[in-house]
C-alpha cells in the first residue's frame, strides 16, 4: 500500500507540473494572439537574440527616438551582444 501511495504522490506532482507548464504556454499564446507581445528573447548557445514581431520594430524605433531611457536600453542591449532581428 505504501508503494502505491508513493507512486500516486509522484504522479500527482508530475501532473501538477505539467498543468502549470500548459497554463503558462496557453497564457503566452493568448498574449500573442491579443497583440500584447512585441518581441521574443531566445537564448542561444552563445548569446541571446531578440526577435520582434511584424510592426513591433517600428514601435520600438519610434519609442527609442523619443526617449533617452529607451536609447540607453537599446545601447545596453547592443553591448550585451543581443541581436535584434525584424
Amino acid at each position: 500500500m505504501e508503494v502505491e501511495a508513493h507512486a500516486i504522490h509522484i504522479l500527482q506532482r508530475q501532473y501538477d507540473d505539467l498543468r502549470t507548464r500548459l497554463d503558462e504556454a496557453e497564457e503566452i499564446l493568448r498574449a500573442i494572439s491579443q497583440h500584447e507581445v512585441d518581441a521574443f528573447i531566445v537564448k542561444g548557445s552563445q548569446n541571446e537574440q531578440v526577435f520582434t514581431l511584424q510592426g513591433a520594430d517600428m514601435r520600438i524605433a519610434s519609442w527609442s527616438r523619443r526617449s533617452t531611457k529607451a536609447r540607453q536600453a537599446c545601447s545596453a542591449m547592443a553591448q550585451s551582444s543581443i541581436v535584434i532581428k525584424p
